[in-house]
Order: C-alpha cells, then sequence, then structure tokens
C-alpha cells in the first residue's frame, strides 16, 4: 500500500520547505535538487521562468538584499498540489536591479523591507516540484 495522504503532504511539506531553505542559503542552487527538469514558476512577470531563470531573479534579489528571507505559513494540500503563504523580507542594502525584467531599477534604501505576502501552490511530479504558481490576488 502506498503513503497515505497525511504522509504524502508531510513529505511534500518538508520538500517545500527544504527548497525554501536552499534559496535563503548561501549555496542557493541547492534549491534545484528539488525541481525537476521542466520546473516552472508562474510569477508576477509576464511569462513563466524555469529554474535557472528563477535563480537569476533570486541573485538579483540577494544582491540587493544580502539577508533576504523567506517565512512560511498556511500550509494546506489538496490533491497533488501544496498550498502555502510565503513573505519575503530584507534590508535593502544594495540596488535592485531589474531592467532585464523591464521593470528598471529599485534604488537603495538602507531599510528593511517586508515584502506582503503571496500566495503559492506547488504542483509536483513525484517527490519533485514541476510547478510552482504564484495565486495571490491582484
Amino acid at each position: 500500500m502506498g503513503p497515505t495522504f497525511e504522509e504524502l503532504f508531510m513529505d511534500r511539506m518538508d520538500i517545500v520547505k527544504a527548497y525554501y531553505a536552499a534559496l535563503d542559503s548561501d549555496e542557493m542552487e541547492q534549491a534545484l535538487q528539488y525541481l525537476t527538469e521542466t520546473y516552472q514558476l508562474v510569477d508576477f512577470i509576464p511569462q513563466a521562468m524555469d529554474s535557472e531563470a528563477m535563480l537569476g531573479l533570486m541573485r538579483l534579489f540577494r544582491a540587493a538584499m544580502p539577508n533576504l528571507k523567506h517565512s512560511l505559513s498556511n500550509f494546506r494540500m489538496e490533491a497533488n498540489v501544496v498550498k502555502l503563504t510565503v513573505q519575503l523580507s530584507g534590508t535593502n542594502s544594495g540596488h535592485l536591479d531589474l531592467r532585464s525584467l523591464g521593470i528598471g531599477v529599485v534604488p537603495r534604501s538602507d531599510r528593511f523591507v517586508i515584502f506582503p505576502n503571496a500566495n503559492y501552490e506547488f504542483v509536483f511530479q513525484g517527490n519533485l516540484i514541476a510547478l510552482q504558481r504564484d495565486v495571490s490576488p491582484v
């Protein structure tokens, strides 16, 4: 018999936590081990990002906010999808250069910034994240 719903949820919740822990570490490339080769992030930019584009975006944020951290809450699971709330925070000690995304440069403020909560859905293939989708209200 396969894993129970509760076991599956706990395993996948731990995978999502480990994924964010890797993104918050000095070795953010470790996050790739939790992603399928066809991983897609559907976020605030018009087209989906693959794993390399997602890491590139995280590097831009980390350059501007070296102490950037993700706070996770409200974990729940429906079918094959883990849902949670994510909040980013960090000190804006460098310029946030988002010109590659057509947004421009956010100047350094030397202030601690808490971003609005974002609601994410993680779709799994086996024990790997295939899709990370921001489903926050606009």
